[in-house]
């Protein structure tokens, strides 16, 4: 006989429900007098169509089960609830003459009345699982059109039960919940980097909220959630209601954090190691348009070079870095001539910006449910969201570009953070905060360092009035 367990969630950790399924299963085997052989399992594993996981030890029945076997499992609902599997399955037997055993009988595949018995269970077992499933769903679509909770709110909140409810609710963690004002307070303001908030919270012994130490793309991900912001989100669209716990950060800051570390072309975000060179993961390449490495050869007259990772170009690596430092500086000054930020919008101007589109979002939608009600032609829906869309991307937009100044203002008129007393990290931040670069090949003929062959653009502005700078001396 051989053994078939699974469950889907053991809370336990050790699989004490496979266990039990197999001492049953093996007890009712020495009650019939048959041989106990191969006992596999799966643990943690779903077995519908809605499991995305893959089940190794189903998978080895194909090579355990041997002619004349018995299959036995707890019941049918533990071997699969996916059609196409249960079709091989009971293929699979009847080739083998291999017989069924569901925990209190005994079928045999290739008899029509237990082939029926069996799929009448089979499709039992799936309906149910459909069923739950719809139910769950339900059930979570609304808890979040009331703005609740499902599921963790992670690092920055802790869960709280009223005493004489029983009722769950959320409420800051107030070592956390300051922890993260203040990284959010720095990373804004140009006065620390992501690199420093791992190294400051790891050192206090500051964890993550599965108690592992913080890596960069862990913080990353945790700096980005909408629920920092007390924003309630579901499969990616945001709900009208707002949330019921409490935010640790406003929206605007939450714009300006997504605005600037969303990009996929953060720096090394799965490495916990700190970038120790100006422009390793900013500089692109021109052909390939990856980021580009630095690396050191140690045989005589070789320097330090910022290197394509395919190799489709190469640069000397000091005189790229203070080529960059010139156009940090000039920007710097125009600025300052300009009076660009002179006079800097509001804290709070990215979020009247959003409030703004979130106005314009409302007249759509309620022109779209007046389409709905038949009060508003198909034409006339047409000309509103010519006229609205656009609107609402510019404000979108103009709530994003004032996302990417406050690292830049602060460069510019904060005493306490200059170019020169900055650290590497903040002087990256800098740079990608201000500059797209590019490294081109080298023109022909040309023996000395060809400034030609790095191009930047000026991205201080937003990606509304980018310009290409000259390297002029």
């Amino acid at each position: 006989m051989v053994t078939y367990a699974r469950v889907s969630f053991d809370r336990s950790g050790v699989g004490k429900s496979v266990e039990q399924q197999v001492d049953a299963l093996q007890a009712e085997a020495v009650a019939r007098g048959w041989i106990i052989g191969p006992v596999v399992t799966d643990v943690g594993i779903g077995a519908s169509r809605f499991s995305t996981k893959e089940r190794p030890g189903y998978a080895q029945l194909t090579t355990v089960l041997e002619t004349g076997d018995i299959l036995a499992v707890w019941e049918i609902s533990r071997a699969t609830r996916r059609t196409d599997e249960w079709a091989a399955l009971v293929e699979l037997c009847r080739s083998r003459g291999v017989r069924l055993f569901t925990g209190t009988r005994l079928l045999d595949l290739d008899d029509p009345d237990d082939e029926q018995q069996a799929n009448q269970s089979h499709v039992s077992a799936v309906y149910e699982t459909a069923k739950t499933r719809k139910r769950v769903k339900r059930d979570v679509d609304a808890r979040a059109a009331q703005g609740k909770v499902h599921g963790q709110l992670g690092f920055g909140y802790r869960r709280v039960f009223d005493p004489e409810t029983g009722a769950r609710t959320w409420e800051l963690d107030p070592v956390a919940a300051q922890a993260i004002r203040e990284a959010v307070d720095g990373l804004l303001g140009g006065t620390t980097s992501m690199n420093r908030i791992i190294k400051r919270w790891n050192a206090a012994g500051l964890t993550t909220s599965t108690g592992k130490p913080w890596r960069q793309v862990t913080l990353r991900q945790m700096l980005l959630r909408e629920s920092l912001a007390g924003i309630r989100v579901l499969r990616g669209e945001r709900m009208e209601a707002p949330a019921v716990w409490p935010a640790i950060i406003s929206e605007a800051e939450h714009l300006q954090i997504v605005a600037r570390y969303r990009d996929a072309s953060d720096p090394n975000p799965r490495r916990g190691a700190e970038v120790k060179h100006l422009l390793t993961g900013i500089a692109t390449c021109y052909r390939c348009h990856q980021t580009i490495n630095w690396q050191h050869r140690h045989e005589a007259g070789k320097v330090p070079q910022y290197r394509c990772p395919t190799g489709h170009v190469t640069r000397q690596a000091q005189p790229v870095d203070d080529l960059t430092e010139l156009h940090v500086r000039y920007i710097i000054e125009q600025w300052r001539i300009e009076g660009f930020l002179a006079e800097p919008e509001q804290p709070d101007a990215a979020h009247q910006h959003l409030e703004e589109a979130a106005r314009l979002e409302k007249l759509l939608a309620d022109a779209d449910a007046a389409y709905t009600a038949g009060d508003l032609s198909i034409a006339r829906l047409t000309a509103i969201e010519k006229d609205l869309a656009p609107k609402i991307e510019a404000a979108r937009e103009r709530a994003a570009s004032v996302a990417t100044n406050p690292i830049l203002h602060a460069l510019v008129w904060d005493s306490k953070v200059t170019w020169d007393g900055a650290d590497v990290q903040q002087r990256r931040e800098f740079v990608r905060a201000c500059l797209k670069i590019e490294i081109q090949p080298t023109r022909r003929g040309l023996r000395e360092f060809d400034r030609e062959s790095v191009k930047f653009w000026d991205i201080s502005r937003g990606p509304a009035s980018i310009m290409l700078l000259r390297n002029d001396e």
